[in-house]
């Protein structure tokens, strides 16, 4: 699955169907809001290195997580008000 990250907004704004995104938990030892923080800093990262598209599976395993994982972070981030745009 691929996003988009809006490099025009002031906040990370990501592009995807929302229909996709199916919640998971992250794997045991680590915690959800660890989770949280990489896969926004991953993104942001990219962001700022000129990235205007990010597949999600390129960012599971650049953090060694699974995907289910990296998709249910994003629904996360979304609710908490990084915006897709």
């Amino acid at each position: 699955r691929r996003i988009m990250i809006n490099s025009s907004a002031a906040n990370t704004a990501l592009t995807t169907p929302s229909d996709l995104v199916t919640p998971s938990t992250p794997p045991s030892g680590v915690s959800a809001r660890a989770v949280e923080n990489a896969v926004y800093a991953h993104l942001q990262a990219m962001r700022g290195l000129g990235h205007t598209r990010i597949n999600t599976g390129d960012v599971a395993k650049a953090l060694g997580l699974p995907p289910a994982v990296v998709d249910g972070t994003i629904a996360s981030l979304v609710k908490k008000g990084v915006k897709l745009v």
